[in-house]
C-alpha cells in the first residue's frame, strides 16, 4: 500500500513539475516528422489546428480557433517569401502566439499586423529577430528576449502602442535590459536598441541606436541624459505623439532623418555641440521654432521641409550652408535673417514658403542658388548694395533693398617680392585698370582659375557678383558664356596673346 502510494506520489510530482516547466519554456511538439514537405504538415503542427500552412522551407504555422493560439513549429528560419509582406494568418484573431524550440530566425514582418496578439512566446533556440517583425502588433503588451539572441533589426515595436514591457533575459551576453528600463540595450558599445512608450533611457547608455524608437505610439516628451554622445538615424522617426524633446550638451551627432514625420513635435532644445542638422526635421508639421547652436556648421537637404507651423528660426553664428529645401514649405516664416557665416545657400532653400516678408543676406559674397525658388517670389531681399543678394533680386525680379550699406570688394594684399613691394588690400571696380578683363577672381591675375569660376557659374554651383560677372565677359559680347571660360584657358595656354582679342 505504501509502496503504490509513493508510486502515485512520484507520478504526481512528474507531472507537477512537467507542468511547470510548460509554462516556462517553449516546447511544441519537438518529435515532429522532419521530412518538410506538404504531406507531413499535419505532424509538423500539432493538434488539430482550424487553419495550418508553411511559413519558411522548414517553418510551419497553425492556428487554433478554441484557444485564440498560433503556433509556429519547425526548424531554421521564418520566411514570408518577400519583404514588407504581411503573413497570411495576420487575419486570424489569435491572442497567443508560440513559437517553438527549432526556430532560430524570425524573419522581416513575421508578426507584422497581427493586431489581435497580446503574448508571444520566444525559445532559447532563437539567435536573430529581423526588421519589423512586431510592426503593427498593436495589442501586443509584453515581450521577452531569449538568452541566445544576437541580432536584432529595426522598426521591431513600430505601431505598437500596448507595448508597455520589455525584458532581455538575463544570460544573454549581447543585450540586456538593464534598470527595468524596459528596452534592449546592446552591451557593448552600450547603445539603446529598440524601445517603447514606457521606456526609461538609462542614464549608462551612450548612444541611441538607428530606428530605436521608430514608429513608437505613446510617446510624448524624450529627455536625452548626459552620457549621450550620439543619436543614430530615423531613432526616433515617425514617432506620431512626440512632443517635447531636451538634449544636453553631450549630444555631439545626431543621424539623418532621426526626428522626421514626428508630425506633434512643437518644441526641441538642440545640443551646443551639434556640429549638422541632416534632415533631422522633415515633415514635424507641429514645430514652432528652432534655435540653431552656434556649434552647427551645416543644415542640409530638406531639415525642415514641410514644418508648416515655423515661424521663427534663430540660426547660430557658425552656419556656413543652408542646404536645397532646407526650409521649403515652411508656410508660417515670415521673417530671415541669415548671419554673415553663411556661405552658400543651395537651390530652392525657401521655397514655396509662401509667408516670408523678408529675407536679409548679411554675407554680401554669399553663394545664392541661381533657381527661381530660392527664395519666395513676393519676398522683399535686403542686404548690401553690389552684392550677390541684389545679384539674385535683379535676376529673378525681387525687391531688394540696400539696407546694409554699398559693398566694396577688396583685392587681397599680395606678399612682396623681389621686383614688387608688397600692396594693401583696397577697393576695386570692374573698370579699374588693375583689375584686367578676365581676372574673375579680382586678384590681379588671369588663370585657369578664372575660367573654372566662370564654368562653376554657368553650371549654377557659383553665383558671381556684379563686379566679378563684368570681368568674366571676356570675350566682350554682353553675356557670360563658355566662350568666355574657352578665351581665358587660350589667353593661359598662350594661345592668344590678349584679352579680349584685339580686332575681334
Amino acid at each position: 500500500m505504501k509502496r503504490n502510494l509513493c508510486i502515485l506520489l512520484c507520478i504526481i510530482m512528474i507531472f507537477g513539475v512537467a507542468s511547470i516547466a510548460s509554462t516556462s519554456a517553449v516546447v511544441i511538439n519537438p518529435a515532429y516528422n522532419a521530412t518538410y514537405d506538404e504531406a507531413s504538415l499535419n505532424e509538423a503542427i500539432p493538434g488539430n489546428p482550424t487553419a495550418k500552412g508553411k511559413c519558411g522551407e522548414n517553418a510551419y504555422w497553425g492556428y487554433y480557433a478554441d484557444t485564440k493560439t498560433l503556433v509556429i513549429n519547425g526548424e531554421g528560419a521564418t520566411s514570408l517569401g518577400a519583404w514588407a509582406v504581411e503573413p497570411m494568418y495576420n487575419k486570424y484573431p489569435f491572442e497567443k502566439a508560440v513559437v517553438s524550440e527549432g526556430i532560430t530566425i524570425l524573419d522581416g514582418n513575421t508578426f507584422s499586423g497581427c493586431s489581435y496578439v497580446k503574448e508571444i512566446l520566444l525559445p532559447d533556440s532563437l539567435v536573430s529577430i529581423r526588421d519589423y517583425v512586431f510592426f503593427g502588433c498593436t495589442a501586443l503588451k509584453s515581450i521577452t528576449i531569449p538568452k541566445n539572441v544576437e541580432i536584432i533589426g529595426i522598426g521591431l515595436f513600430m505601431n505598437c502602442p500596448a507595448l508597455e514591457q520589455i525584458t532581455v533575459d538575463v544570460q544573454n551576453k549581447t543585450f540586456d535590459s538593464r534598470d527595468n528600463c524596459n528596452a534592449i540595450v546592446k552591451t557593448e558599445p552600450n547603445i539603446l536598441h529598440a524601445g517603447c512608450r514606457t521606456t526609461k533611457i538609462p542614464t549608462s547608455v551612450e548612444i541611441i541606436g538607428g530606428g530605436a524608437f521608430l514608429g513608437c505610439v505613446g510617446i510624448v516628451d524624450v529627455a536625452i541624459p548626459n552620457n549621450i554622445t550620439e543619436i543614430y538615424g530615423r531613432a526616433f522617426e515617425d514617432c506620431k505623439d512626440l512632443e517635447t524633446v531636451t538634449m544636453t550638451s553631450s549630444v555631439e551627432k545626431i543621424g539623418l532623418n532621426a526626428f522626421t514625420n514626428c508630425a506633434k513635435l512643437k518644441s526641441i532644445t538642440l545640443s551646443d555641440k551639434l556640429k549638422s542638422i541632416d534632415m533631422l526635421f522633415y515633415g514635424c508639421e507641429s514645430l514652432k521654432s528652432i534655435t540653431i547652436p552656434d556649434s552647427v556648421i551645416n543644415i542640409s537637404q530638406s531639415s525642415f521641409n514641410g514644418c508648416k507651423s515655423l515661424s521663427k528660426v534663430d540660426f547660430g553664428n557658425g552656419v556656413e550652408v543652408i542646404g536645397p529645401m532646407a526650409f521649403s514649405g515652411c508656410t508660417s516664416l515670415k521673417t530671415v535673417n541669415i548671419p554673415s557665416s553663411v556661405k552658400n545657400i543651395m537651390p530652392h532653400a525657401f521655397a514655396d514658403c509662401t509667408a516670408i516678408e523678408s529675407i536679409t543676406v548679411n554675407n554680401p559674397e554669399c553663394e545664392i542658388g541661381d533657381k527661381e525658388k530660392t527664395f519666395p517670389e513676393k519676398a522683399t531681399i535686403y542686404g548690401y548694395e553690389n552684392s550677390t543678394a541684389q545679384v539674385y533680386a535683379k535676376k529673378y525680379n525681387r525687391k531688394f533693398v540696400g539696407s546694409l550699406g554699398e559693398y566694396q570688394p577688396t583685392i587681397p594684399n599680395k606678399p612682396a617680392t623681389p621686383d614688387q613691394p608688397a600692396t594693401p588690400d583696397q577697393p576695386t571696380t570692374p573698370n579699374e585698370p588693375s583689375l584686367p578683363i578676365g581676372d574673375v577672381d579680382m586678384d590681379k591675375e588671369v588663370s585657369i582659375l578664372d575660367a573654372t569660376a566662370i564654368q562653376l557659374h554657368i553650371a549654377q554651383r557659383v553665383l558671381l557678383s556684379e563686379n566679378a560677372l563684368a570681368l568674366a565677359d571676356a570675350d566682350i559680347d554682353g553675356e557670360v558664356t563658355v566662350l568666355d571660360a574657352t578665351e581665358i584657358q587660350l589667353f593661359v595656354a598662350k594661345k592668344i596673346s590678349s584679352i579680349p582679342r584685339a580686332g575681334r
